[in-house]
């Protein structure tokens, strides 16, 4: 269900408005050393990571989930539908670099 923006603030959404929008979930999960972040939705057609031109208003999504995460990938649970993942470290790095005012780096 879309909604033209016509610059006035949106009705408000009811119960029987929310029962015809497809459910998408999101699932954090907290590990020693990282966090997993699922999103689920119902349809099954594989995330494909796209070579996005640099005008496009969409398609970068899975582009930044690759560039920030450690790994990511794909599941269909048995309940159906589709499950994207992906992890991110919360390790500290050893020995981190500090920004100067001037907006260098130096090493601590």
């Amino acid at each position: 269900m879309r909604m033209k923006f016509t610059g006035r603030v949106p009705p408000r959404l009811r119960h029987a408005d929310l029962e015809r929008v497809e459910r998408i979930s999101l699932t954090l999960r907290h590990q020693t050393g990282r966090v997993v972040i699922e999103v689920s939705d119902s349809d099954v057609t594989p995330p494909q990571l796209a070579d996005t031109d640099v005008n496009a208003e969409s398609g970068r999504g899975l582009m930044l989930v690759d560039a920030l995460s450690k790994e990511w990938s794909y599941f269909l649970p048995p309940s159906g539908g589709k499950t994207v993942y992906c992890v991110i470290s919360t390790d500290e790095p050893a020995q981190m670099s500090a920004a100067t005012p001037e907006g260098g780096v130096r090493d601590r």
